[in-house]
């Protein structure tokens, strides 16, 4: 039993470790653009840049609009005017009340980001900002489910995993947890037959011997019971602030990419477990 509690603390301690840290290190790669940006490294800036955005699932809207925002500063150092609109106007759409900082971006940014931000609120739809044959990002902000997520778990273990679209997570808890339970109540119920019998005892071997079998199952229902209580806590801390997986349509799949380029061809394999 101790070798239960042991993994299952670990596992527990894990999963908030994982949590906790994860926006910190999302901070880091926004403090590392405006670190470049400062030392006028332009090219680690849109290494860093799109390195971010290559995750975009870690960030919140604020954040990835603040990433956009230094993408279109980078265009604009480079001459690309079009891409640089083009980001600003995803960045407006993200977040309409983020702030540009005047010691980065110009006046003239400024006033576009502006401008765009006024369109942006009287239409909550992201502008079209397309031209060219050029590619273009388009996001699609939804709502957090988590909070949803989270009631679902607390009244049965695994369905906020299911609501998220985390399967395999859902599945995991909800057969972890009902093991557990049915466990607690195989225990229970042999505890009652144990202690009735320890009851109904006249003999000083049988009391001894009787006493002994109903305090083993005594004690094996209430860590169990606890075991159960556990789980489902875990289940519930993991739906209320586990994010989502992104919505990429290739959850728990390989998913390559090739992108065509004038003087070469990447070719990218990205993986995500559900």
């Amino acid at each position: 039993m101790a070798k239960f509690w042991t993994l299952l603390g670990f596992a527990f301690l894990v999963q908030m470790t994982t949590v906790a840290v994860a926006q910190p290190a999302d901070d880091r790669l926004i403090e590392g653009i405006y670190d470049a940006l400062r030392k006028a490294n332009y090219r680690l800036a849109e290494s860093r840049a799109d390195s971010a955005l290559a995750v975009y699932f870690r960030f919140k809207p604020r954040e990835l609009a603040e990433i956009h925002a230094l993408r279109a500063l980078i265009y604009e150092h480079d001459g690309a005017e079009t891409e640089a609109a083009n980001h600003l106007a995803l960045a407006a759409g993200l977040d309409p009340t983020l702030e540009l900082d005047p010691l980065f971006f110009s006046p003239k940014m400024q006033k576009m980001f502006n401008e765009l931000k006024a369109k942006s609120q009287a239409n909550p739809i992201l502008p079209d900002t397309s031209s060219g044959d050029a590619p273009q990002i388009r996001y699609l902000p939804l709502p957090d489910p988590r909070i949803s997520a989270a009631w679902r778990s607390l009244i049965l273990p695994g369905w906020g995993q299911f609501y998220k679209g985390q399967k395999r997570r859902g599945t995991v808890i909800s057969t972890v947890t009902g093991i557990l339970a049915a466990a607690t109540l195989t225990a229970h119920i042999l505890r009652q037959r144990a202690e009735q019998q320890y009851l109904n005892a006249r003999t000083l071997s049988d009391i001894r011997s009787r006493y002994e079998t109903f305090n083993r199952y005594h004690r094996w229902r209430n860590n169990l019971a606890v075991a159960t209580g556990v789980t489902w806590l875990i289940g519930f801390l993991d739906a209320l602030f586990y994010p989502p997986p992104a919505t990429t349509g290739h959850l728990g799949k390989w998913t390559p990419t090739i992108e065509w380029h004038p003087d070469f061809v990447a070719f990218r394999v990205h993986f995500r477990l559900q």
